[in-house]
């Protein structure tokens, strides 16, 4: 197998949803999630702040954009089909609100699903959330299985799609037996309950830049320009492996030693999928058996498996810190954490604390380019970064970082 050469899974042994037992099941029932059907996604996007026409617009433009890229090739901008609208639990004066958050569009190619684009719902939320060659999240709902207390997709009530952060999409559901919602992120496969997640809560800078873009955006429209992207810089390094995790072992084995594993295999000019590496590197960052990492031990998993490499993660002025790393041939790792306590502890510098959320790290993917937007409407000088990733899963995606976005932190690995 050559080095740019990737095998994929065919995702069934990710198909079992961990976590479950959280929830106190006492039986054991596996049952198909169907029923994913996007067909009145437009009816019930009639509340979202950001319409689904001007949505569709965004997505076309972006689409158009990336189809001239590496990787995206395939992207059609006329093959965007129906979305299904995500939404976010919010904090409305005490009380937890769902409002709808992202545009999910799937993008196809004669007939074939060939990536997604996820384009947001609110004013406070970027344009462009992300893009990717892998399959859209609520279509990955339909190939999940529930593994302990029965569940089903039944109503708006009983289930719907949240969206979380760019590397987050869930379906959230209610156990048989308790009634406790239960968030199953549609892309590791754990299920945690609801009331262990925080609302969405964005900063108001995030808000203000967010809304800027909006503004521009609606701004060309009504004055009949063509949206289009273009970009100021880029960076982009060639010969990093894009593994699948799920490759390795019928269990998940973890997102934060699978994206460790494919700088590791690009310093070492590894040619072929290093399972035993993946394992080492699982076992010296003490991932726990649901694929879990705590995010001090990613750098230290990565120094204690070979002491030449010098690692660190960058809490603070991390668009800059993924540009330098790019910039200098050397891919980094990008991670969201799984809860937004876990940011305030590293924001302030106090990240030596005993008892963490259960989820620490919420996905973590290996950061191989970067490219700024030329044509920022919020300020010139910051404009959105667009850091394309390989996702653990084999895919490739296109995560839009802002210079006010929250939660994620970035690990370098110099050789």
């Amino acid at each position: 197998m050559s080095k740019h050469e990737t095998t994929r899974s065919s995702r069934d042994r990710r198909s079992v949803l961990k976590g479950l037992g959280a929830v106190g099941a006492t039986s054991i029932a596996a049952v198909t999630l169907s029923g994913t059907s996007t067909a009145s996604s437009s009816q019930r996007g009639e509340s979202a702040a950001i319409p689904e026409g001007l949505a569709r617009a965004v997505a076309t433009a972006r689409v158009e954009y990336k189809s001239r890229h590496e990787h995206f090739e395939a992207f059609d901008p006329n093959s965007l089909a129906q979305p299904e609208l995500f939404y976010a639990a919010v904090d409305r004066n005490g009380a937890q609100e769902y409002l709808p958050a992202a545009w999910v569009y799937p993008i196809e190619t004669d007939g074939t699903e060939v990536g997604h684009i996820a384009i947001g719902a609110q004013p406070w939320l970027p344009p462009v959330i992300r893009c990717g060659t892998g399959t859209a999240p609520q279509h990955r709902a339909a190939e999940m299985t529930i593994t302990g207390d029965s569940a089903a997709r039944s109503d708006a009530d009983a289930s719907r799609f949240v969206y979380r952060h760019p590397m987050t999409f869930g379906l959230e559901l209610r156990s048989d037996s308790h009634r406790q919602p239960v968030f199953v992120d549609l892309y590791s496969g754990v299920a945690t309950t609801v009331d262990d997640l925080s609302p969405y809560e964005p900063s108001k800078m995030e808000t203000t830049q967010a809304e800027a873009q909006w503004q521009g955006i609606r701004r060309s429209r009504r004055r009949n320009e063509t949206l289009s992207y273009s970009a100021s810089s880029s960076g982009n390094i060639s010969g990093v492996p894009n593994w699948d995790g799920d490759v390795c072992s019928t269990d998940w084995i973890g997102c934060s030693p699978v994206a460790g594993s494919m700088v590791v295999g690009y310093h070492e000019n590894t040619t072929g999928i290093e399972c035993d590496l993946m394992d080492e590197l699982a076992d010296e960052m003490g991932t726990d058996d649901e694929g879990r990492t705590k995010p001090w031990n990613i750098p230290a998993g990565i120094e204690n498996y070979d002491s030449s490499y010098n690692a660190h993660n960058t809490y603070h002025g991390r668009r800059s810190e993924i540009m330098s790393e790019i910039d200098s041939e050397r891919p980094c790792i990008v991670s969201y954490w799984g809860d937004k306590s876990s940011t305030v502890s590293a924001e302030s510098g106090d990240i030596d604390v005993p008892d963490w959320v259960p989820e620490l790290v919420g996905h973590s993917e290996t950061a191989v380019g970067y490219e700024q937007d030329d044509n920022s409407w919020w300020d010139p000088t910051e404009p959105p970064l667009h850091v394309t990733t390989y996702d653990t899963y084999g895919e490739v995606n296109e995560l839009t970082f802002t210079s006010s976005s929250l939660s994620f932190f970035i690990t370098s690995i110099g050789a």
